[in-house]
């Protein structure tokens, strides 16, 4: 049986998936760029925003992160608002 991803990532993951370094990420995410969640001073990525920032780009369009953040964030506070 196989163990379903977690639905967060640490810095390090998310930057492998990207092919950026971790303090690319770091830096992203501190300067809001990048959704993530804060447990004192660790910070998480979710898993669905990576998946699908690379979706879109794999799909032949071009992605600024910064954009489709705003996006994201959007879908998402709409889900929960639901």
């Amino acid at each position: 049986m196989q163990k379903e991803p977690h639905a967060l990532l640490t810095l390090k993951q998310a930057a492998a998936m990207l092919n950026v370094s971790r303090m690319t990420v770091d830096r992203a995410v501190k300067a809001g760029e990048i959704p993530s969640i804060r447990f004192r001073r660790t910070y998480k990525v979710p898993r669905a925003f990576i998946v699908r920032l690379l979706d879109i780009a794999e799909s032949g369009q071009s992605v600024v992160v910064e954009e489709y953040a705003a996006v994201y964030r959007a879908e998402t506070l709409a889900e929960v608002a639901v």
